[in-house]
């Protein structure tokens, strides 16, 4: 794709990293998100916040002033002991700080080794915090913390999910290999609680395990979501979403010549959540080729060890 939103990655002890060996020669727009643990994934574990003081104001504070136009947003990993023990201070201190710096600020949902009532509350204080910009991401997740209301049958959402969403939050489904469940994708589709994004969530370990935003986008319409549903999702909606509605995520005169050419090829797919749960879908979406700013670039290998095309069932 023509860009890319980097969720994360980095905190302020790494950030450098992207002005001076990322940006200047990548060929895809890549946009900025800051990790509020001032580590990020450079710790051990699957925690940002290894401790209340990886949450540093006054480095992030310097950081954006010493780079300015670099930074997109923020990010937060609702995960962690430091967050099932401190969570009400790490959403306090991370919304504080997209405050300050008028930054909207994306939130990981789920966690696969958190409690389910503990997680649940988080993610209703977390929701309740939420502003116009803000980003839910992992709509579809399995994990303690997800959408669905932990008191019942599963088959309700959390109120205040639609509640954000009514405030300008977007809900980004961002499925990756670790934050999605099929059953809780159906029950959403049922519930009219479609995703306003996707998104790829690709990262090292899922890069050749069916990770990458066409798989995404596949998976999703097995749900029942429209090939349309899903372009909007990736394109319009999700410029709108990372602040860029007027000059990506759309054909249009004057804009620079962004775009991807896509196959849909019919068959008999399979696919498996986050669950190792199987399920099949009748589409899959492969790359043909992708303009970026005018230059062709043809697709390398794809998200399987196989290539593009998922595993028939």
């Amino acid at each position: 794709m023509t860009t890319v939103v980097d969720g994360g990655s980095v905190g302020v002890a790494q950030v450098g990293v992207f002005r001076h060996h990322i940006l200047p020669s990548a060929k895809t727009r890549v946009l900025v998100y800051l990790n509020i643990g001032s580590y990020a994934h450079t710790m051990p574990g699957l925690a940002d916040i290894s401790r209340i003081e990886d949450i540093d104001e006054k480095a992030i504070a310097a950081c954006v002033a010493a780079n300015p136009g670099l930074l997109s947003g923020f990010k937060l990993r609702l995960v962690g002991p430091v967050v099932r023990e401190r969570g009400e201070e790490v959403i306090k201190r991370s919304k504080s700080i997209s405050r300050e710096h008028k930054l909207p600020l994306m939130v990981h949902f789920g966690d696969g080794g958190g409690d389910l009532q503990r997680m649940s509350e988080l993610t209703k204080r977390m929701l309740s915090t939420f502003e116009e910009g803000d980003i839910l991401t992992h709509l579809c997740t399995p994990h303690p913390g997800g959408m669905m209301d932990p008191t019942g049958d599963s088959k309700t959402e959390l109120p205040e999910v639609r509640e954000a969403r009514a405030r300008g939050v977007t809900l980004d489904s961002a499925l990756g290999r670790g934050n999605f469940g099929i059953n809780v994708a159906r029950i959403q589709a049922d519930l009219g609680l479609m995703p306003d994004t996707t998104s790829s969530d690709v990262t090292l370990g899922g890069r050749t395990r069916g990770v990458g935003l066409l798989d995404s986008m596949s998976k999703l319409m097995s749900v029942g979501y429209s090939l349309a549903d899903v372009v909007r999702m990736a394109s319009v909606n999700a410029a709108k979403a990372i602040g860029r509605p007027n000059d990506l995520g759309a054909i249009a005169v004057g804009r620079e010549a962004d775009l991807s050419i896509v196959d849909v090829v019919d068959g008999r797919w399979k696919f498996y959540d986050t669950k190792e749960v199987p399920f099949t879908g009748e589409k899959a979406l492969v790359p043909v080729q992708t303009i970026r700013a005018g230059e062709l670039f043809s697709p390398d290998w794809g998200p399987y060890p196989w290539g593009w095309l998922p595993e028939e069932a």
